[in-house]
């Protein structure tokens, strides 16, 4: 076991390790925007456009980590700007893993119609977990834990912060 691990740090540290980790979000989403930019303005291919489209998503997600993720937790109060990146990133997450469910539901159709054994009907049941899990992911969203156990706090805490219906 190496001497020094997170587990020991103290407040002091936390905090540098957060500035930290909130200017390298930011640093990383705007070289995303510019590499995006660059993409569509001099790609001479639908990959290059395909490629630009798809970092545009993930600079997001950098954004909203670094500046509006733990506000959540600490109850400040919520800004139009915070309320539409959650709206936002709710609703591009809810069409994105919700679209990969359909697909993994029509995989698990498509081989549980052709199984003709077990091997055929696990995969069919591999399939079925799948999808039930990007379904879950699509409507709840992840928590502060690795595990799904906090999924729907989190997302009540969400809901009740950001005034969402669904």
């Amino acid at each position: 076991m190496m001497p020094w691990t997170m587990k020991h740090w103290t407040m002091k540290q936390w905090k540098r390790w957060e500035i930290l980790d909130r200017w390298a979000g930011l640093a990383i989403a705007v070289l995303l925007c510019c590499a995006s930019t660059w993409l569509f303005a001099f790609g001479r291919s639908i990959n290059s456009v395909v490629g630009a489209a798809a970092l545009l998503p993930i600079a997001f997600v950098f954004v909203w980590e670094a500046l509006f993720e733990d506000r959540v937790v600490r109850g400040s109060r919520v800004t139009r700007i915070e309320r539409f990146m959650a709206g936002t990133w709710l609703w591009f997450r809810r069409l994105a893993l919700g679209s990969v469910a359909a697909f993994w539901l029509l995989v698990t159709a498509l081989i549980a119609l052709d199984a003709t054994s077990w091997k055929g009907y696990l995969g069919a049941g591999f399939m079925l977990l799948l999808a039930l899990m990007a379904l879950w992911v699509a409507l709840l969203g992840g928590g502060r834990l690795k595990g799904m156990s906090d999924d729907l706090q989190v997302h009540q805490e969400r809901k009740a912060r950001y005034g969402w219906w669904l």
